[in-house]
C-alpha cells in the first residue's frame, strides 16, 4: 500500500476544491480563490476571512503551507465545500438584508461572519429542515461588488446621523 504524502493529501484538497465553482470563491466574501480551509465549518476562505474566523477561534489551515491528515482531507470531501455549508447557515438568509462583503472592508466581513456562524442567525431551524431553500450564490444580490453593501438600516442610520 502506497503512503500517502503531504503532497498527495494537498493535491486531493485542490481536486475537491476544482469540484465546485463555490469552492473557488472565499466562503464568506467575494475574494476569489481561497487558500485557506475553515476546519470549523470546512469552508474555503480567503486571506482576509481566515484571519477573522481566528478572531473566533475557529480552526484555520492553509491549504498548501500546513500539515494535513487523512480524516481532515476525508472529511472535507465528504461533509464540507462552501456549497454545503451555505445550505446550513445561510439557508434563511436573503442578500437584500446584508449583501455579501468585499474582502476590502474586514469590518462588514468580521460581521457577516459573526452573524453567519456565531450567532446564526441565517442557519436552517429546525423546524425549518423539511422547507429549506437552496442558497443561490450566483444570484446577483449575493455580491456587494453588484450591490454598494449598504441595508436599508445602513441608510437609516446615516439620514438619523444628519
Amino acid at each position: 500500500m502506497k503512503k500517502v504524502t503531504d503532497k498527495d493529501l494537498v493535491d486531493r484538497l485542490r481536486a475537491f476544491q476544482r469540484t465546485d465553482k463555490h469552492n473557488k470563491r472565499c466562503a464568506d466574501c467575494t475574494e476569489v480563490g481561497p487558500t485557506y480551509v475553515c476546519l470549523s465549518f470546512n469552508t474555503f476562505v480567503c486571506t482576509t476571512c481566515s484571519g477573522l474566523h481566528r478572531e473566533f477561534s475557529h480552526k484555520i489551515k492553509g491549504i498548501s503551507v500546513s500539515k494535513w491528515t487523512i480524516e481532515e482531507v476525508q472529511e472535507i470531501e465528504q461533509n464540507g465545500g462552501n456549497s454545503k455549508a451555505a445550505d446550513i447557515f445561510l439557508a434563511r438568509w436573503d442578500p437584500r438584508d446584508f449583501p455579501v462583503p468585499d474582502s476590502s472592508d474586514p469590518h462588514k466581513c468580521r460581521d457577516f461572519i459573526r452573524m453567519k456562524y456565531v450567532e446564526r442567525r441565517w442557519a436552517e431551524r429546525e423546524r425549518d429542515s423539511g422547507n429549506s431553500r437552496r442558497v443561490d450564490l450566483d444570484d446577483p444580490r449575493a455580491s456587494s461588488k453588484l450591490d454598494s453593501g449598504r441595508g436599508d438600516r445602513d441608510r437609516r442610520d446615516d439620514r438619523d446621523r444628519r
